[in-house]
């Protein structure tokens, strides 16, 4: 659960991290796919902690 923790924190991070305040093209790319992959990336290890640790 903590190393899934810190990959999405650390994908939180890289979604502010790609967009600029003079320039929102990227907006899309940081608020879809970079959150969709770091969901996953949490749920993933959410569910495997659950599984093995209970």
């Amino acid at each position: 659960y903590a190393i899934g923790y810190i990959i999405y924190i650390s994908m939180l991070v890289y979604q502010q991290s790609i967009v600029k305040e003079n320039d929102l093209s990227r907006v899309n790319i940081a608020f879809m796919t970079a959150n969709g992959i770091a969901s996953i990336f949490f749920a993933v290890f959410t569910i495997t902690d659950l599984i093995y640790f209970g």
